[in-house]
């Protein structure tokens, strides 16, 4: 059984939530609720709770408050919120996972089989560590973010990827240290948060960081070199833009 708490200022969703909770997991155990972010704190730190349903914003204060106040965060957080946007990219990254308001029950149930998924793999720490340092960040884009990997997460910071490569449904991730990550998410899931941070796609299976590029060498579509010593094909349609972002 895990323990939850359900942390949102409106009763009516929290009696919504429960319900749903009950009919789609026998394994989830609701032992506490809250509506403001003092009695969430005091209800996270009472029972040790293994996962926690999360309201974005209160009228006392945010989620995140709640998550710099607790003593503890050996749990798994599932935000519920509103947000559609960038921030929803950058809980993807951090959080299990995320929930639009009105709540959907198959998107409750697949969130709440990620959660206990992810219970088992004892991460819990240091991505809810990430999630504050990324929402703290004063330009509201992540500098790390957290990857899936095989046996568990990979905290990688952005400015540390040289490139990456796709590799059917994964993703190998190339460091500036020389190691390498296989990530189990197609590339498409990364190129529009990376892109935010100096990548740019150059073929369908690269996408690169501009910052680790050597030379440019012309061509159809040209190549690059890049500061590891791979080089990498230009596809015809992105040689341009490339050429400008370089320029």
């Amino acid at each position: 059984m895990f323990k939850t708490v359900l942390i949102d200022d409106e009763s009516s969703g929290r009696d919504i939530l429960s319900s749903l909770l009950k009919k789609i997991s026998p394994d989830i155990t609701v032992v506490a609720e809250a509506g403001n972010v003092e009695d969430a704190i005091h209800a996270i730190d009472k029972h040790h709770p293994d996962l926690v349903f999360l309201d974005v914003e209160m009228p006392t204060g945010s989620g995140f408050d709640v998550l710099e106040g607790i003593q503890s965060n050996s749990f798994e957080v599932i935000f519920i919120t509103a947000f559609q946007e960038y921030a929803v990219e950058a809980f993807k990254y951090s959080a299990v996972d995320y929930l639009l308001k009105p709540i959907n029950k198959d998107d409750l149930s697949k969130a709440v089989q990620k959660a206990i998924k992810q219970l088992e793999l004892k991460s819990q720490d240091e991505r809810v560590h990430f999630l504050l340092e990324t929402l703290r960040s004063k330009s509201d884009m992540p500098k790390k973010i957290m990857l899936p990997t095989n046996d568990g997460f990979q905290l990688f910071h952005i400015d540390d990827i040289s490139r990456c490569q796709s590799e059917g449904n994964y993703t190998r991730f190339f460091k500036t240290d020389g190691k390498t990550e296989l990530v189990s998410k197609t590339m498409k899931e990364y190129e529009s948060l990376l892109s935010q941070h100096g990548f740019f796609r150059i073929h369908r299976s690269h996408i690169i960081n501009l910052k680790h590029i050597v030379r440019y060498i012309k061509g159809k579509g040209g190549e690059v070199v890049m500061s590891d010593g791979a080089v990498l094909d230009v596809s015809r349609e992105k040689k341009d833009s490339l050429i400008k972002m370089l320029t």
